[in-house]
């Protein structure tokens, strides 16, 4: 296994990040029918037309169903946000905007147990029929990406329905399937699949544990200094949320710690290259980050375990 190496996650850690925190600010993610604060902001994704952000949020230390919700264009300037809830009653984990507008979502609230909800553009729903395939995949989904040439993948992040204790010690047993009837497998023996992205002509996956990029069909992982969550493609590249410390996030993602650092990194795979977008060390303005999105000069990221939506802006 390839680690990256000390000097290399030095030189990066000590670089200045892109988004000072000073540029930075947490915001609250407010229901625009009840008023309620939005919690458990695992994933975000900006929509595909450009026009606005998409937010997967439930809050699992509380077991209260969410949704996924839609924050318009312009970006607000107060500090509470409203958004519009697409999935009510739903506990929605990754999502992936379509690249003909929608999106899918994997549900964990789905009649039967975890499922993949599809939302069309006219607010149509519908549950993908990917077949019975093994007995486990859903259970253990984690994030969707679609690839602009019609297909569709889910990361399938450990061997069983196991929580923590599996996602961390449960070997090579991960995956990445196709999103077609009986979820056939394009690749297997990953320590942690979580995060997927498109990027450099090429699917992209997050072997989190292994701390490192992997490309779907074979090459050169992308070594970096922590562990990766969820991805999302950008004009610039990758923009990866990362965990410096596993066992932190695990007690802040459990409810046992107040605070965990942040680290978002963009990556551009085929060159190279890492930057550093916003780190916070302490994790005192914003703890965790599980996925983060870039738009031109404006960050936004969640967590999965906070009520707050981080968002950093040069333009300000």
């Amino acid at each position: 296994m390839m680690f990256p190496s000390l000097l290399l996650t030095a030189a990066l850690l000590l670089s200045e990040a892109r988004f000072p925190l000073e540029s930075c600010r947490t915001v609250e993610l407010r229901d625009e029918e009840s008023g309620a604060l939005v919690a458990g902001m695992e994933d975000v994704t900006l929509i595909a037309d450009g026009r606005g952000l998409l937010v997967s949020a439930y809050d699992r230390l509380q077991d209260q169903t969410g949704g996924v919700y839609r924050v318009d264009k312009p970006w607000p300037r107060a500090e509470r946000w409203s958004a519009r809830n697409l999935t009510p009653g739903s506990k929605p984990h990754g999502i992936a905007a379509r690249p003909g507008g929608g999106f899918t979502v994997i549900d964990r609230s789905a009649p039967g147990g975890t499922a993949l909800l599809t939302v069309l553009p006219d607010g149509t729903k519908r549950f993908e029929d990917v077949g019975e395939g093994e007995a486990f995949p859903l259970c253990a989904a984690n994030d969707l990406a679609f690839d602009g040439k019609g297909g569709g993948f889910v990361t399938i992040d450990r061997g069983g329905c196991g929580g923590f204790w599996q996602r961390l010690f449960g070997g090579k047993a991960a995956s990445v399937r196709q999103l077609a009837p009986g979820l056939p497998v394009t690749a297997d023996k990953l320590s942690l699949a979580n995060g997927i992205a498109p990027q450099d002509g090429a699917v992209w996956v997050a072997d989190m544990r292994a701390k490192h990029l992997v490309p779907l069909g074979g090459g050169e992982p992308v070594e970096l200094p922590g562990a990766p969550d969820n991805l999302n493609a950008s004009e610039e590249g990758i923009v990866a949320a990362l965990q410096p410390s596993l066992w932190r996030f695990g007690l802040y993602r459990y409810g046992h710690r107040e605070r965990a650092p942040s680290l978002i990194m963009l990556v551009e795979p085929r060159k190279g290259r890492r930057e550093v977008l916003f780190e916070d060390e302490t994790g005192e303005l914003f703890p965790g980050a599980t996925a983060a999105v870039l738009d031109g000069s404006v960050l936004f990221a969640g967590s999965v375990a906070g009520d707050r939506l981080l968002t950093c802006d040069l333009s300000e």
